[in-house]
């Protein structure tokens, strides 16, 4: 399990190679499927998305329905939700399978939903004292994971399951090892408590040795995804619930005693990552956007937990 969300962070990372050129940028990847069939109108496969841009913000949901009426025998359903700025990110993967199936019973239900968001940027620690550029420095970093997640079976005993996990990866610069800060955790059928005693909210934090006046890349990912089967009646329903988000919380520097040092933090994306994310406070003309938006959210997670 641990091996499969390490994987999911380093894929994203790794195909990062096909986005604009540009230092820093943001970037969202997700999707949801299921097995059943005879989607439902208004809610059919919306398929994949994979979005970057070089500021900003990106969201994108992705919702699977099939099969009966939504809840009923027969439906399956994966949800896909994800959000990225830079010093925020957000996902949401969440899938449920109601039997028993309508089609080929002896096939079973199976759906998911997956998400995997990422900022990226480009930084330089300039001290005030010119006699201190190129001299070794330790960047100390804080990033906080919030939200929620679990399993809900009500199926017979062997004719179900559904896992649900998370991961989130810090990379200060590039070396061999010690650059790279993960977090991981899951729920499922047999462990729906978390991974390793490893419930939200958490703090991922790490200590890395950078040049003053040398550029590092500094990037944030993360990951949300849920699977479900089931083979009979019943339903089970599985969901990764990062939309509290993972906010960067700031970031110090010090000599190597510890003694902190004086600098201006500069960056491609002209964020100061000294300093927590500070959401921007929304203009009057998109407050009904937002209240549309969250009665959106909670009409879907109503329907989630029926």
């Amino acid at each position: 399990m641990r091996f499969v969300q390490i994987l999911l962070l380093a894929g994203l990372a790794a195909s990062a190679g096909g986005t604009p050129a540009e230092a820093a940028y943001i970037r969202i990847v997700g999707g949801a499927q299921s097995s059943a069939v005879e989607p439902i109108p208004g809610l059919e496969d919306q398929g994949y998305y994979d979005l970057t841009a070089a500021g900003g913000q990106l969201v994108e949901g992705v919702v699977v329905d099939g099969g009966g009426r939504i809840g009923e025998a027969g439906y399956a359903g994966g949800q896909s939700v994800a959000s990225a700025a830079f010093g925020r990110l957000s996902a949401l993967g969440g899938a449920v399978a109601v039997g028993p199936p309508l089609v080929l019973p002896s096939s079973g239900l199976i759906a998911s939903g997956f998400t995997q968001a990422m900022w990226s940027d480009e930084v330089t620690l300039m001290p005030n004292d010119p006699a201190l550029l190129f001299t070794p420095a330790r960047f100390r970093f804080e990033v906080l994971l919030s939200g929620d997640g679990g399993v809900v079976l009500t199926t017979l005993a062997n004719q179900g399951y559904g896992n649900a996990e998370y991961s989130a990866s810090v990379e200060v610069g590039s070396c061999p090892v010690g650059c790279q800060f993960t977090r991981v955790g899951y729920w499922n059928s047999t462990s729906p408590t978390g991974f390793d005693g490893d419930p939200l909210p958490q703090a991922l934090t790490g200590e890395v040795g950078v040049s003053l006046g040398s550029p590092f890349v500094l990037r944030v990912s993360m990951a949300a995804n849920a699977t479900v089967s089931v083979g009979g009646d019943g339903s089970v329903e599985a969901f990764s619930d990062l939309r509290n988000t993972v906010l960067w919380n700031g970031a110090t520097v010090t000599d190597a005693s510890g003694a902190p040092i004086a600098y201006r933090m500069q960056s491609t994306s002209g964020t100061d990552w000294s300093l927590p994310y500070a959401a921007p406070v929304p203009e009057p003309a998109t407050w009904l956007t937002l209240v549309a938006g969250l009665a959106l959210i909670g009409a879907s997670r109503s329907r989630r937990l029926r």
